[in-house]
């Protein structure tokens, strides 16, 4: 979760704020970056049996065809498109997290 919301958070800053780095460039030094969070969170979630070894099949499965079809079209796809295409994710999770939190914080409020 960590290394995913930093990922997220150096994405959206370094295309913020570099704005001499393209878009390609930031998506793989988000990834690069987060690689070594991603490991050590990972074991250490695995080693508290806190991982669902079927989801992490199936997750891990369909990321891994996303990974290669991806591979092939990700340098094709325009800079433009691929900010929009990002903004559009970001919009959406943090619909889908707003809506998930809702039920907790109408249960402060009361």
């Amino acid at each position: 979760f960590a290394a995913l919301g930093g990922g997220l958070i150096q994405t959206f800053y370094m295309s913020s704020f570099c704005k001499d780095i393209c878009q390609h460039s930031i998506v793989a030094t988000s990834l690069a970056a987060t690689t070594l969070v991603n490991l050590v969170a990972a074991s250490i979630y695995l080693s508290q049996g806190l991982v669902c070894k079927r989801s992490v099949l199936l997750v891990g499965g369909v990321g891994g065809v996303a990974l290669v079809g991806s591979s092939y079209m990700a340098l094709k796809v325009p800079e433009k498109q691929m900010k929009t295409a990002f903004a559009t994710f970001l919009v959406l999770s943090s619909a889908m997290m707003i809506r998930k939190g809702m039920p907790a914080l109408r249960r402060l409020a009361k």
